[in-house]
């Protein structure tokens, strides 16, 4: 049996030594929200073949750096934990309401994590939360 294409996109990656595969997991109010998996590197092999584990992206650990402006999902040889907010609003109301949607999903915020002028925006005190 032929081994399976590889997609261009590939849901799993290494980091150190340890294969995750990306996935969206459902939450109870119907969401779902990115999470990686750990993935036995024996399951690859046999469902994709052994070439395909040369084409998975590698990292050499996890860091966590907030940039709303200069969002990258890679630093240096390190994956980026930390995702930014899809979009930010002008409007403070706006802003705050999606905050308090995303601490729902369990996302926790800080002042720390968004520029002054949002966290001000958004009602965000530093050090407080």
């Amino acid at each position: 049996m032929p081994a399976k294409t590889v997609k261009r996109e590939s849901p799993y990656l290494r980091v150190g030594t340890t294969i995750y595969k990306r996935v969206r997991q459902p939450l109870s109010s119907g969401r779902s929200v990115e999470t990686l998996i750990p993935w036995n590197v024996e399951t690859l092999r046999q469902d994709y073949g052994k070439s395909y584990l040369a084409c998975i992206p590698k990292y050499d650990g996890f860091c966590t750096v907030p940039d709303h402006t200069n969002y990258r999902r890679e630093i240096d040889g390190f994956l980026n934990r930390y995702e930014p907010i899809p979009f930010l609003s002008a409007h403070p109301r706006l802003f705050r309401s999606y905050l308090r949607r995303a601490g729902r999903t369990g996302v926790r915020l800080s002042a720390t994590a968004l520029p002054a002028p949002l966290a001000t925006a958004a009602g965000i005190v530093a050090g407080v939360g």
